[in-house]
């Protein structure tokens, strides 16, 4: 597992020198800033300060999700990553191991992505958030009444609040925009290394919008096909009584949806001649 880290390793030490990890970074905090800073409104206007269990109700809002799955589509846009540096290890280990590498660095890579949203998160809130295991008065006030409409920021699903704790919210949504994350990752290596780089940008790109499409009015079983949708804990039933995907459907699909791309990626990229573009340093 020795080279396989080692490439891994590689692409994420390349990030000190690659502006669009620059422009990733300034966007993620343009945009967490415009969706939370509202709250600190009410935290003022009420005199109450806000718990941070505030990511499973940001990523269940459409267009907070679609902006942040397009930052994993800047991301890894140049996947398969291929580039001078990687020749070095082409070299010295079989293609096996460098598709293992690269799927590794996908793995870590969206892990550091929410990581740094989440960050942001309490940064922008640090002035009134306040640590409780408890949803807190400020979330539960949004979810019983109106006010997230009338200071226009996002809402705070009322279902989440009554079916889930404030910690079980958090990481079931945090596994599973993780799991998201990857699963674009891969799907975008994997185009990429089949076709060129613009046709694994357009799918991804795609799958972002189809989740656009059924909040537009598609029937609710559609759900089942968008891994963009299914970190939104509210569409998710979890007493299994209707057509919208169940929880545990979400927790098993998506890393099984994982494994089946990643078997994808190493034989692609063991049937496929890699290219090394000299060009191609970021």
């Amino acid at each position: 597992m020795i080279k396989p880290i080692s490439i891994c390793l590689l692409n994420i030490r390349k990030w000190a020198t690659n502006p669009r990890i620059y422009v990733i970074i300034s966007l993620l905090f343009t945009i967490i800033y415009h969706f939370v800073t509202p709250l600190i409104t009410i935290c003022y206007n009420t005199g109450y300060r806000v718990t941070p269990w505030i990511f499973p109700f940001l990523i269940d809002n459409v267009a907070f999700q679609i902006l942040i799955m397009l930052g994993i589509i800047l991301l890894f846009c140049d996947a398969p990553f291929e580039n001078q540096m990687q020749a070095y290890f082409l070299i010295r280990c079989n293609r096996v191991q460098w598709a293992i590498g690269q799927i590794m660095y996908i793995f870590i890579s969206s892990l550091f992505y929410l990581l740094i949203v989440n960050i942001f998160i309490m940064i922008v809130l640090m002035q009134v958030i306040y640590i409780s295991p408890e949803w807190g008065k400020v979330l539960s006030t949004m979810a019983q009444t109106n006010l997230s409409y009338m200071v226009r920021v996002f809402h705070v699903s009322s279902k989440i609040i009554s079916s889930y704790t404030p910690l079980g919210a958090f990481f079931i949504s945090f596994f599973l925009e993780w799991c998201c994350c990857i699963f674009i990752g891969l799907v975008i290596y994997i185009f990429n290394s089949i076709f060129n780089r613009f046709i694994g940008i357009i799918i991804a790109s795609s799958m972002v919008l189809f989740d656009i499409l059924i909040y537009a009015g598609l029937r609710s079983f559609t759900y089942h096909f968008s891994p963009i949708s299914l970190p939104k804990l509210s569409i998710l039933d979890t007493k299994g009584l209707s057509d919208y995907p169940t929880l545990e459907y979400a927790l098993v699909i998506l890393p099984i949806a994982i494994i089946i791309l990643s078997i994808i990626a190493v034989i692609v990229t063991k049937k496929k001649k890699v290219l090394i573009s000299t060009n191609n340093l970021t």
